[in-house]
């Protein structure tokens, strides 16, 4: 004997080919039982005594014991299939699905050498009795056959409860069978007689499953593979065969079960939801009968999840002409089959409306309520969406019908709230005595009102929820939206894909605005599903493409701004000794350029095209939102004091606080990250003072709103020449005096010191650097041993500046440094 893996097997005979637990182990050698209650007192017990295991000491009930007996005997039944020598049929139908015997193993697929073998195992070896065998089913020889593949369903706990044994020469049995009828058909004039005939015969079947004397087995329940598959979810794909699920598992997508050769129930979706499984992705194939039970599993969900809120169910139907998941997989692999589209149920049932040839404005008329019940905002314009391309309805029609009605659900609640009122004061001119009573009346029919207004149902609510997981379900790693900054993007996590406010203060020109433009063009370059809105308040686009540029090709900003003086005019000798590639680079960067704006990957404005309030800046940020409802967004504005907000208040203060409170409110409704420059107060422009979230300008607002503060730092631009936070540059030479001997060395560049003191957006409180080139605006983020030098560098600085304060008329420590 030996010892082979698994949960159901711990020793394996390669002489007799047995193998099984330790309680079989204990019937062999010691003649325990292996059923009824002797097998709990003499043969359970014993095990645990032996091995100091206690025992509670419970009796068990006839039934609990009958139970306990029938799925050991199905356990030592599935590990008959998957040890015993099996036909050449069996195996050549093995080794043309490709399937491993790792595979084979967990998911109990195999066969039996004979039925007489099996049954002869199953009596003298496990020591069942054959009328024991016979009424639960495990004596059927049409599971047992040596010409099946039998497949092993398990309940959720993944004990073996039933069996779905595949024909092998079904194909052949059913020509032959069609053959004899089509015989006495042709020889027997007689159709009674015929039919009679044709009743004999044995009509043959491809599956033959596990039968109701197992009462323990429900096959409207049973997902085959589900016991392996919740263990690897969420998503789960439910596939309609059990080949499907057992190729897609061996070949690495083991989140997958199957139905089997049934339809998709109500209890399948309970048995999902039950194991707190709230992702379903239902693959069926592609001929009539597929898509017809996909419109069965549409309205079983349906009707489901109308009770248990939350479930996301997507469905792909495979191509026409590609068979079943189990071929097309086969064929083409897991990565091509993830690929195949995906519908969610709205945009199945409009699909198949427009398939079954309605007419598309009775449909697009059906279906725009279904879009104005979604209480999400970017669910809806995704849906508009769809419901346009399926019915060729104008998509911004779609949006005007589905907005009208909203809005008059809206009006109507408004008139519901004002008879209500109406008919509390009529009530109590009429029942002065009764005015508690009636205001507490009125004040119950108005919050339900403003509940129904404000969306808030129990479903509605788990739908925004839902939303919110799936969006963090997309998130496969801990990057959002890519900076390729190493660092930044490890600690930070890029920039939020959803909804987000970051603020970005400084001292005037030491390089918020070029952090702003390094942005600008890697995001776009990294990310293919995101938006990048850069608007320059500060500066006109003359000034801010250079700087795009300049760090994105690493050459001076001032080529771009000007491009004819040293592309044509007398900076061409300049251009061929330092720059030679810069007339390639520029009508390179020009085409980049034009290929991003056409592409809607980078939007562009200035004050000229926009104008620098935030009412404006909210226009084009909707027109964004509505025209990609499911890309990712990143508004930059620079900078953050220029921006107008026209409220009426004698206070600066109070203007600058409900600016900060409009950027929240922006980044929250639309879903977008807004990235915004800051100015700092006069007290912090000191040198050596960092931009910390409590000194930006005008308002404390920006503090409390902001989910991440990034603050700025040029110790070069602050400091001059004692400056520490410095790089030499070795591809641009100066000359220098050391100690009265003049020499070329390096010239000295600024470290630009990014300031992280607020972040909600990650766990990360610290300090990023980068090597900062004022002449092309590019950042190179400093590598992990030059981060640790210029950390340590900094840290003097901050001891001096405020070893400074306080001996400046002792003036308090600051812990704004």
């Amino acid at each position: 004997m030996g010892l082979v893996r698994g949960n159901q097997n711990v020793f394996h005979c390669f002489g007799c080919g047995i193998k099984g637990d330790i309680f079989l182990a204990a019937h062999l050698l010691e003649n325990k039982p292996l059923t009824g209650k002797g097998f709990v007192v003499e043969n359970l017990k014993y095990l645990a005594n032996q091995f100091g295991v206690e025992v509670e000491d419970y009796q068990l009930t006839e039934e609990e014991v009958y139970e306990m007996e029938v799925k050991h005997a199905y356990a030592h039944a599935s590990g008959i299939l998957t040890s015993s020598v099996v036909t050449d049929l069996v195996r050549q139908r093995v080794a043309d699905m490709g399937w491993r015997a790792e595979t084979l193993h967990d998911l109990g697929i195999g066969s039996v050498a004979s039925f007489d073998d099996y049954m002869e195992r199953m009596t003298k070896q496990y020591g069942y009795d054959q009328r024991f065998l016979e009424s639960i089913d495990l004596a059927n020889r049409g599971i047992f056959n040596p010409n099946n593949l039998v497949f092993t369903v398990c309940d959720e706990a993944g004990a073996p409860i039933g069996f779905a044994s595949r024909s092998l020469t079904y194909e052949a049995d059913r020509a032959k069978y069609e053959a004899e009828v089509a015989h006495i058909e042709a020889h027997n004039p007689d159709q009674g007689r015929a039919e009679a005939a044709i009743r004999s015969q044995v009509k043959p079947s491809k599956y033959v499953n596990t039968s109701v004397r197992n009462k323990f087995y429900q096959k409207i329940r049973r997902l085959f593979g589900f016991q392996l598959a919740k263990k690897f979810c969420p998503p789960l794909f439910v596939m309609e065969g059990y080949p499907d699920a057992a190729t897609a598992i061996d070949r690495g997508l083991r989140n997958t079960c199957a139905i089997g050769s049934t339809a998709f129930t109500r209890e399948h979706v309970d048995v999902i939801l039950n194991c707190g499984i709230k992702h379903i992705i239902i693959v069926l194939d592609g001929d009539k009968a597929g898509y017809e039970g996909t419109d069965r599993a549409v309205k079983i969900i349906e009707e489901a999840v109308g009770e248990r809120i939350g479930l996301k169910v997507e469905l792909i139907q495979m191509p026409e002409g590609s068979d079943d998941p189990d071929r097309f997989i086969r064929l083409y692999g897991v990565d091509e089959f993830l690929k195949l589209p995906r519908y969610d149920i709205f945009s199945w049932k409009v699909k198949r409306e427009i398939e079954a040839g309605h007419d598309p404005i009775i449909l697009a008329n059906e279906a725009v309520p279904l879009i104005v019940n979604d209480p999400n905002y970017l669910n809806r314009l995704a849906k508009i969406k769809k419901l346009s391309q399926a019915t060729g309805v104008d998509e911004e029609f779609l949006r005007l019908e589905v907005k009208r009605r909203v809005d008059q659900d809206v009006i109507r609640i408004g008139e519901e709230r004002k008879l209500v009122v109406s008919r509390m004061v009529s009530d109590m001119k009429k029942s002065p005595d009764a005015v508690a009573e009636i205001v507490r009346q009125g004040l119950s029919q108005i919050e339900a009102i403003e509940k129904r207004k404000d969306g808030y149902e129990p479903k509605n609510v788990l739908s925004a929820v839902t939303y919110v997981f799936d969006r963090q379900e997309n998130h496969v790693t801990d990057v959002e939206i890519a900076t390729g900054w190493p660092i930044w993007d490890k600690q930070l996590g890029g920039l939020p894909g959803g909804a987000g406010f970051i603020s970005c203060p400084g001292k005037p020109n030491q390089g918020k605005t070029s952090v702003c433009s390094n942005l600008a063009h890697r995001i776009p370059d990294l990310n293919d599903n995101a938006i990048t809105m850069f608007h320059s308040v500060d500066d006109s686009l003359g000034k801010a493409i250079p700087r795009i540029l300049g760090s994105k090709y690493q050459l001076p900003s001032k080529l771009w701004q000007k491009a004819g003086f040293y592309l044509k005019g007398d900076g061409r000798p300049i251009i061929a000794e330092k720059y030679p590639d810069f007339p390639q680079i520029y009508y390179e960067s020009q085409k980049w350029l034009q290929q991003m704006i056409s592409d809607e990957k980078l939007v562009l404005a200035d004050i000229n095209l926009l104008p620098g309030s935030l009412p404006a800046l909210e226009t084009w940020l909707k027109i964004i939102r509505q025209r990609f409802p499911n890309e990712r967004i990143v508004c930059m504005g620079d900078n953050f004091a220029l921006y107008q907000l026209e409220v009426e208040s004698d206070s600066e203060a109070v203007r600058a606080r409900r600016k900060s409170m409009f950027v929240k409110r922006l980044a929250n409704e639309y879903q977008a990250c807004l990235f915004m420059t800051c100015e700092l107060t006069k007290e912090s422009l000191k040198p050596g003072m960092r931009p910390r979230m409590g000194n930006i300008k005008d308002t404390q607002g920006v503090a409390y709103d902001a989910d991440a503060n990034l603050g700025v730092y040029n110790d070069l631009k602050d400091r001059g020449d004692s400056a520490d936070l410095v790089w030499g540059d070795a591809n641009e030479l100066v000359r220098v005096s050391v100690e009265g001997v003049e020499q070329m060395a390096p010239r000295r560049k600024p470290i630009l010191e990014l300031v992280c003191d607020k972040n909600k957006l990650s766990d990360y409180d610290g300090c990023i650097y980068y090597e900062f080139d004022q002449v092309t605006a590019e950042m190179r983020e400093c590598s992990e041993s030059e981060q640790a030098i210029y950390r340590a560098r900094a840290e003097k600085i901050t001891s001096r500046t405020i070893a400074a304060q306080i001996g400046n008329s002792q003036a308090p420590y600051r812990q704004q440094f």
